[in-house]
């Protein structure tokens, strides 16, 4: 069972200038107070084109998708992290690291 997580970069402002996206995500036990770190799952960029007069106007979409393996009957608590390493234009470029808020999903038995 998979839970895909994606967006798009037109939700994202200055997500070009993000060298790469990660999800973290917890896996806790409905019913109990025990919750486990699962390793973090690298977000892949998909660049997507549907006419090729948007990219005289615009820039190409970018999709970042990451699919997770779930179990049933569990909650999970995901965040996503964007990271920008600073090496990019200016010599007073600094470093980024952002996370989103928690996002939960609660699978069923039937997952």
């Amino acid at each position: 069972n998979f839970v895909l997580i994606r967006w798009s970069s037109s939700y994202l402002d200055l997500s070009k200038c993000v060298d790469y996206f990660f999800i973290e995500y917890f896996e806790e036990l409905i019913g109990k107070n025990k919750s486990r770190k699962i390793s973090p799952v690298n977000v892949d960029k998909v660049k997507s084109l549907n006419d090729w007069t948007a990219v005289i106007e615009d820039d190409l979409d970018v999709n970042y998708k990451a699919n997770i393996s779930v179990k049933p009957n569990t909650q999970y608590i995901f965040t996503v992290f964007a990271i920008d390493k600073g090496a990019g234009w200016g010599e007073l470029e600094g470093t980024a690291y952002v996370s989103s808020d928690h996002i939960k999903l609660t699978t069923n038995t039937n997952a």
